[in-house]
């Protein structure tokens, strides 16, 4: 009895697993989810954080430019002959064997501020750089969120084309049993199987442009071939009364948020570094060197070491570099730098001016669709209601065949403009909060 208790327990844990598993396989993501996914796994993504890391690496690379260099040096050399002493530099006449070492370290003291600006553009650099890859998340969060609500349209859509479709079913199989009763025409039929067999098209049509978008959201994440993947179906609201901020306020909003103004305005900072690490190729630059030396050679009696300790030099210097003429190649680059500081600051400007005409684009977009999508909703009952009267006036034989599929065709028209106006003011509206530094949020 305890074995079967416990192989009935052993297969009921196999068979949680293989729900949790089979779970799993059949991941249904949401829009946070993919958004999230996206920004941890995008190609572009990530080109943008590598290329951050790079600049990071310049940054460090920038400030060891105030340290000093160090460096060593050895030499083993065998002189036949009359020759010169590498380290007595007595002149004799024999065989020498010889070793000289050497340490030398050299420190930059003044160069015209060159490595201090240089060090602030490296940091410069690095935040720009980061704000690159901020703009590369907010790419491709409007991305999926763009595709994402497509989807879900066209989600809401298969249920309009079934729902008409169904109507179209349910008409045909009326006017069949009609014409059984000789109260039907064969051409009635016949324009209602047409009608019926366009519905259905269009029912396939708008299911493969669902299953279409659902692989576009597919390929925006990137997953493999073999990936399971399903989206999470939202009922979206026909109650769309949506606040709106003042254009001005939006705007306003916008410029202190989205990174690529931020970026373009600390271009024209770093572009300023350039003009500034130009300028200092007019002024002199000074250095400190040390060395220190020693040597062996085979020429004296003493031991190796002993000779070492004995023949030990130091040297400190001071060099003094002043500029006088380079063949004109500092002052070319000071006015190249002065023109690209003029030209990030166009860039700049650029910037700001795409992001007004997006943001009164959008801006307008939601006004216009909050009235259209009203105008849509009052349509579509006005449609539903038509209908409904006119289907029983069809069923009472008041009205004729044509009239009534006339009927049916605006109450599709009607519905498919209402999905439209309302997910169009949707994204819209999602857009323009986003722009605003606010989450996407559905």
């Amino acid at each position: 009895m305890k074995k079967i208790k416990h192989l009935l327990c052993l297969l009921f844990l196999f068979f949680l697993g293989y729900q949790e598993s089979q779970a799993q396989d059949h991941k249904t993501w949401t829009l946070q989810e993919m958004i999230q996914y996206a920004k941890d796994n995008n190609i572009q993504v990530k080109q943008a954080s590598l290329t951050n890391l790079s600049n990071a690496a310049d940054y460090e690379l920038a400030k060891a430019s105030r340290l000093p260099t160090l460096s060593v040096s050895g030499q083993q050399s065998l002189a036949i002959g009359q020759s010169i002493d590498p380290v007595t530099s007595d002149f004799i006449s024999q065989n020498i064997n010889a070793t000289s070492l050497a340490a030398t370290s050299t420190v930059t003291v003044y160069n015209g501020n060159y490595i201090n600006n240089n060090i602030k553009q490296s940091a410069l650099i690095v935040e720009a750089a980061k704000l690159n890859v901020e703009e590369a998340k907010n790419d491709i969060t409007i991305a999926i969120t763009q595709a994402y609500l497509q989807a879900l349209y066209y989600k809401e859509g298969i249920s309009t084309a079934q729902e008409t479709a169904n109507a179209s079913k349910k008409q045909l199989e009326r006017i069949q049993i009609k014409l059984k009763a000789g109260a039907a025409s064969p051409k009635e039929v016949a324009q209602l199987k047409s009608d019926y067999a366009s519905d259905q098209t269009s029912l396939i049509s708008v299911q493969n442009q669902y299953e279409q978008q659902v692989l576009a959201l597919k390929q925006l994440l990137e997953l493999g071939i073999a990936d399971d993947f399903q989206i999470q179906n939202l009922a979206v609201s026909s109650d769309l009364n949506l606040p709106v901020e003042s254009k001005t306020e939006a705007y306003q909003n916008a410029l202190a948020n989205m990174p690529q103004i931020k970026s373009s305005q600390m271009n024209v900072d770093i572009a300023s570094y350039d003009l500034k690490k130009a300028k200092a190729g007019y002024t002199p630059t000074v250095s400190l060197s040390a060395s220190l030396g020693s040597g062996y050679t085979s020429a004296q009696d003493y031991t190796y070491f002993t000779q070492l300790n004995n023949n030990q030099n130091e040297r400190i210097g001071l060099v003094v570099s002043i500029p006088i003429f380079n063949q004109k190649k500092t002052s070319t680059e000071v006015q190249k730098a002065k023109l690209n500081i003029e030209s990030a600051q166009l860039s700049a400007v650029s910037e700001q001016k795409d992001l007004l005409k997006t943001i009164e684009s959008t801006y307008q977009n939601v006004v216009a669709g909050k009235s259209q999508t009203e105008a849509a909703k009052m349509a579509l009952e006005a449609a539903q209601e038509s209908y409904r009267l006119a289907e029983k006036q069809y069923e009472l034989g008041a009205l004729d065949l044509t009239d009534f599929i006339t009927e049916q065709t605006t109450l599709q028209n009607a519905r498919n403009a209402y999905l439209q106006a309302k997910y169009t003011l949707l994204m819209n509206y999602q857009l323009l909060q986003f722009y605003q530094g606010n989450n996407i949020t559905l």
